[in-house]
C-alpha cells in the first residue's frame, strides 16, 4: 500500500506553488506543471489528436501530456525543485524592487 502521508505533502506543495501564481486557475496550474515536468524530465506520454483538414492532410488539433505512470515521489521531487526556483525568483524580484 502506498504511504497515505504523500497526499498531504503533494497537496501542500501544490498549494504553495499555486500561491506564487495567483492568476492561474487550478487546471491551468496543473497543465503547466505537467508540461514543464515532461519538458524537463522527458517523462510522461505526449497524447495527440489528429484531424484531417479539408484537403485530407492530417493536422494536430490538440495535445496533452499524460503522466499516468509517473510515481508520486518523482513528481513531488519535481514540485520541490519548481518551488525552490519560484522562491529564488521571488527573492530576486523583491530585492530588485527595493533598490
Amino acid at each position: 500500500m502506498r504511504n497515505p502521508k504523500r497526499i498531504q505533502e503533494m497537496m501542500s506543495l501544490l498549494t504553495e506553488i499555486w500561491e506564487h501564481m495567483l492568476d492561474l486557475c487550478f487546471n491551468q496550474l496543473i497543465h503547466n506543471l505537467q508540461t514543464t515536468f515532461h519538458q524537463k524530465r522527458k517523462k510522461g506520454v505526449m497524447c495527440w489528436n489528429y484531424e484531417k483538414n479539408r484537403w485530407g492532410f492530417l493536422k494536430v488539433e490538440e495535445w496533452a501530456v499524460n503522466l499516468f505512470y509517473v510515481e508520486d515521489d518523482e513528481f513531488m521531487e519535481f514540485l520541490r525543485e519548481e518551488l525552490k526556483l519560484l522562491k529564488q525568483n521571488d527573492v530576486y524580484k523583491r530585492s530588485v524592487k527595493n533598490e
